[in-house]
């Protein structure tokens, strides 16, 4: 399998990062590219890398999925029911979701759970979560808000190239031309007193 790369453009961000930080899921990121992979030195695994300004899109898009789902219902915990229904379990699993795409809709039923006593049990809509899953499966395709689009380009964060395995950390000068990062480390000796 060959995995395409996008041009590192500015900061970066992890896929466990984007996941935390940005509530994404692993489907969701699939309408992007990553900019590299490189092995996890620390654990089993992969570091999977991606532009940060691709991630902050790919939320934008999110943002504006979640207002299209679920309108015109009353506000409150759950929504009507509709239809057929699933629980929380079986739609991650059969419509391939985590925990942070499913929390983008309401339950129709939340109830004890029989299986584990004091956490409770959510309901879904199954025409809910197909909607969920196909805004999702669209999110390639759908353009983002023009908010979300990138101010600037930056520089490669690269100088040996993709495959050498070596990329910048994030730190306070990524975007910053030279001119700048050195005004502000100026002012940061300024400040130190040195």
């Amino acid at each position: 399998m060959t995995t395409e790369f996008a041009v590192p453009n500015g900061p970066w961000i992890s896929k466990t990062d984007a996941y935390s930080r940005y509530g994404l899921g692993s489907t969701d990121l699939d309408s992007i590219k990553p900019i590299s992979i490189e092995p996890n030195s620390r654990a089993y695994g992969n570091i999977i890398k991606y532009n940060l300004c691709d991630v902050e899109q790919v939320h934008a898009k999110v943002v504006e999925l979640r207002k299209t789902l679920q309108q015109g219902l009353p506000a409150g915990d759950t929504v009507p029911k509709r239809g057929a229904t699933i629980t929380r379990t079986n739609a991650k699993k059969e419509y391939n979701l985590n925990d942070n795409q499913i929390d983008r809709i309401l339950p129709c039923i939340v109830k004890p759970n029989p299986h584990a006593p004091g956490q409770q049990m959510r309901i879904y809509n199954v025409s809910d979560v197909r909607a969920l899953r196909d805004g999702i499966a669209s999110l390639s395709s759908t353009p983002a808000p023009a908010a979300a689009a990138p101010q600037q380009q930056y520089p490669s964060t690269s100088s040996r190239g993709r495959n050498s395995g070596y990329y910048n950390d994030r730190n306070r000068f990524d975007g910053m031309s030279a001119d700048d990062a050195a005004a502000d480390m100026a002012g940061i000796f300024k400040w130190a007193g040195h």
